[in-house]
């Protein structure tokens, strides 16, 4: 074999090895519970209207994201809400009490909302405080400053 042809062998190799790598990482990643939920608020402070769907996803290795789908008007001026949040989330405590940062913001074709409408969400230095709460074995509430945030299941 000469010299160009073992080059290519070994690129192609690498490649290989590369790709079954990454999507054996991917595929080992297990979803542990999701979220659902709708949400209208009018904030008058701001003259803001926001209505859309959410979900939520929580994974095994302690990543998960939100896909949130709406609208929203602000001063009378109307936006569409199309757009996922990832984040990581981890425990600080034995007591079900979690960290929840977000770390990326992926704004689909359509979304259209300003990044300021947001606040602290698309802030990367923001940090929530979360408690998870076992209620049954597939159901899972998710509180945020003490009341209640979502009701999730693991089915």
């Amino acid at each position: 074999m000469n010299r160009n042809a073992m080059l290519m062998v070994a690129i192609l190799l690498t490649i290989a090895i590369a790709a079954y790598s990454y999507e054996k990482k991917i595929k080992t990643r297990g979803l542990l519970f999701t979220c659902n939920y709708n949400i209208q608020l009018y904030l008058q402070a701001k003259n803001t209207k926001i209505f859309q769907k959410v979900n939520v996803f929580f994974y095994d290795d302690n990543s998960g994201f939100q896909s949130a789908f709406g609208k929203m008007e602000i001063e009378g001026k109307k936006y569409t809400i199309d757009n996922d949040n990832f984040f990581i989330y981890n425990e600080t405590d034995k007591n079900g009490t979690y960290t929840v940062e977000y770390n990326k913001t992926v704004k689909k074709y359509d979304d259209n909302t300003p990044d300021n409408s947001w606040g602290d969400l698309r802030n990367r230095t923001s940090v929530y405080y979360m408690t998870f709460h076992k209620l049954d074995d597939d159901v899972f509430i998710i509180r945020g400053r003490g009341f209640p945030m979502f009701l999730c299941t693991n089915s």
